[in-house]
């Protein structure tokens, strides 16, 4: 990405992009929640929009329990 180069969205992109995102929700990186294990928060916001993800310390290893974002409405921009 570069100032003055256009940047265009590509059957490629299209493709790899889906691969990431069923990645992201299905296993090793999605887990389902469980009695033991230490719950991790991590949230990040922007003038535009909120994110979370909800976390569990799993045999030794942070496991996604679930994402959430959304964006921020008119009156909440203000």
């Amino acid at each position: 990405m570069k100032k003055g180069v256009k940047w265009e969205w590509t059957a490629e992109c299209e493709a790899v992009f889906v691969r990431l995102k069923a990645k992201l929700i299905s296993e090793p990186i999605l887990a389902l929640p469980t009695n033991e294990g230490t719950f991790v928060l991590d949230t990040d916001a922007s003038n535009f929009g909120l994110g979370a993800v909800l976390s569990q310390i799993q045999n030794n290893e942070e496991r996604v329990i679930a994402y959430a974002s959304r964006t921020l409405a008119k009156p909440e921009l203000k």
